[in-house]
């Protein structure tokens, strides 16, 4: 019941985030316990990247370009694997694309509509992994600069919307959990647990990223093919918005 949910909700893991545990209750309900029950969840995270993907890759591009990131990403060795196990990655994967595709629709911070969904994202989002913000800070800072140099109306507006949405969504867990959160991090970053996450340097993270994240094959084509697309953009006297990207 929901009177008994809602205090093991707030008091659940201790240092780590809830939410992924939550999503697959409803299919439990429906479907009964299993050990593959929780995998659906995947599935929708699946069908959540896909769409918004799509979407993302039609606005800045066109629908070709959409369909093609949505074919590249889904068979990437690293994204293929995690969306047939039971980790919060592909999860966090599918809200950082979500993320970034409201923060393109929000046409620089300026619908404050779209501010309101991005700031419950961003909640969604830490309820999923507490380091949910370091994955869509860099498009974040990008539009901020462009703001910075462009002003059009002050920006505090749209950041408190979405720091208030996000606050009221992320709260309901880490207002029981503060703590406990700050001392794993900490401890993660500079105690025993840091020292086994160690990765082996820089040169083993950047071999693995291209032969086991993007694989070998995808990670020379966008070696090539952004080679010539700069290239090409170089060539044109006024590239297109697309290509102002590259």
């Amino acid at each position: 019941g929901l009177k008994a949910f809602l205090p093991a909700y707030a008091g659940a893991f201790g240092a780590k985030a809830p939410l992924f545990s939550v999503l697959p209750l409803p299919l439990f309900v429906v479907c009964g316990i299993g050990a593959r029950i929780p995998m659906l969840v995947n599935t929708g995270f699946i069908f959540l990247s896909s769409i918004y993907l799509f979407r993302l890759g039609r606005r800045l591009f066109s629908a070709e370009v959409g369909l093609a990131a949505v074919v590249f990403y889904q068979t990437m060795p690293l994204v293929y694997g995690l969306s047939r196990v039971f980790f919060p990655d592909y999860g966090l994967a599918a809200l950082g694309i979500v993320w970034v595709y409201y923060l393109m629709a929000s046409e620089e911070l300026r619908r404050k509509g779209v501010c309101l969904a991005l700031g419950v994202m961003l909640g969604l989002g830490l309820l999923m992994k507490v380091t949910f913000p370091a994955y869509v800070a860099a498009p974040l800072l990008v539009i901020l600069w462009r703001r910075r140099r462009e002003p059009n109306g002050p920006l505090w507006p749209a950041l408190a919307m979405m720091a208030l949405a996000a606050g009221a969504v992320a709260s309901t867990w880490y207002a029981f959990h503060l703590r406990e959160v700050f001392q794993y991090a900490w401890t993660a970053a500079y105690g025993d647990l840091g020292a086994e996450y160690g990765a082996g340097g820089f040169r083993v993270w950047a071999v693995h990223l291209v032969s086991r994240a993007a694989g070998a094959g995808y990670g020379a084509g966008l070696v090539g093919l952004g080679a010539a697309a700069w290239l090409w953009r170089r060539r044109l006297a006024t590239p297109g918005p697309g290509l102002a990207l590259v």
